[in-house]
C-alpha cells in the first residue's frame, strides 16, 4: 500500500516535492530554483524517491546545483539525500564528496554504486538494496593526504551486490549487514569499524569465489550463520595489516567452504576476546 504523497502527474509514482505537488522531475523551472534555493540553505532533503527509469545523471546534475565547494576542493552537500525505492539508470558515482548529512539508498534499483573518499556524516542506508554489478566504498584515491573514506553509521541489511568492497574506509558507529547476499565475492580492506559488526545470516561470496576481511574491529562482531562459500582469508596479506578483533566475535553456526571449494586462512589475527 502507497503510504508517501504521490506526485500529481498521471502515472507518476515519483514522492510528492512538499509543497509543490509533483516530484523533483516534473517541477516547473520555477519550482525548481525554490527548490534548489531551500536546499542551498539546508531545508529539507533532496528527494528522489520512489522514481522509476531516472537516469544517475539527473542525480549527479542536482547534487551539483545545491552543492558548494569547501576548502579542501570537496563537494559539500548540505542536505539529506534520499532515492528510496527508486530505479536509476547508470551508475551512481561520487568522488570527494562531504554530505554533511545522511544518504538513504533503500530498496534502490542501480547498476553500480561508488563512493570514492569525502564522508557521509549520517547514515548511509543500503538495506534491501539491489546492485547489478558493485558496491565500491573506498578511500581517496586521487587525494593522498586524506586517504580514508568516513561514514557515520552504515547499514545494508538484505542489500544484494554482485561485488561488495569495503577499503580505506573508517565506520564510526555500527556496521550491519545482516542478510547481505553477495555474489563474486567481498573485501573489506585497511578499515575500522569503531562499533559494533553484524554479518549474521549474510552470504558473503558463492562457491569458488573469495573473501577478503583485513580490518580492526573495535566492537563485538557477529558472522553468526554467515556463508563464506569461497575462499576465506582474515589477516595479513603482503600489502595488508592484520584483522584485529577487540571485542567478542561470534561464529555460530557459520559456514566456510563447499562441498567443491573453499578454505579458510587466517593470518596475524589478533583477538582480544576468545571467538565463539
Amino acid at each position: 500500500m502507497t503510504t508517501y504523497p504521490l506526485c500529481s502527474e498521471t502515472e507518476c509514482n515519483g514522492e510528492q516535492i512538499y509543497p509543490f505537488g509533483t516530484c523533483i522531475r516534473h517541477l516547473s523551472s520555477a519550482d525548481q530554483e525554490t527548490y534548489a534555493t531551500q536546499l542551498k540553505r539546508g531545508e529539507g532533503a533532496l528527494s528522489i524517491a520512489f522514481a522509476d527509469g531516472v537516469d544517475a545523471g539527473f542525480v549527479h546534475e542536482w547534487i551539483e546545483r545545491i552543492s558548494t565547494i569547501g576548502e579542501d576542493g570537496a563537494k559539500v552537500v548540505p542536505v539529506d539525500l534520499r532515492l528510496e525505492h527508486s530505479i536509476l539508470i547508470n551508475e551512481l558515482r561520487f568522488v570527494n564528496t562531504q554530505f554533511t548529512r545522511s544518504l538513504n539508498l533503500t530498496g534502490l534499483k542501480v547498476p553500480r554504486i561508488y563512493i570514492d573518499g569525502g564522508f557521509i556524516n549520517g547514515r548511509l542506508t543500503l538495506d534491501y538494496a539491489v546492485v547489478e554489478s558493485e558496491i565500491a566504498l573506498v578511500g581517496y584515491t586521487q587525494v593522498s593526504d586524506r586517504p580514508y573514506l568516513q561514514i557515520d553509521e552504515l547499514t545494508m541489511s538484505g542489500c544484494e551486490a554482485q561485488h561488495f568492497g569495503l577499503q580505506r574506509s573508517i565506520v564510526k558507529k555500527r556496521l550491519e549487514a545482516g542478510k547481505l547476499k553477495v555474489e563474486t565475492g567481498t573485501i573489506i580492506r585497511d578499515v575500522k569499524i569503531q562499533g559494533p559488526a553484524n554479518f549474521g545470516d549474510a552470504r558473503l561470496c558463492e562457491p569458488d569465489k573469495y573473501v577478503s576481511i583485513s580490518a580492526e574491529f573495535e566492537g563485538s562482531v557477529d558472522f553468526s550463520k554467515c556463508k563464506f562459500l569461497g575462499h576465506t582469508r582474515f589477516g595479513r596479506e603482503p600489502d595488508l595489516v592484520p584483522s584485529i578483533f577487540k571485542g567478542d566475535v561470534k561464529f555460530d553456526g557459520a559456514t566456510f567452504g563447499s562441498k567443491s571449494f573453499g578454505a579458510l586462512v587466517m593470518t596475524e589475527c589478533v583477538f582480544g576476546a576468545h571467538p565463539t
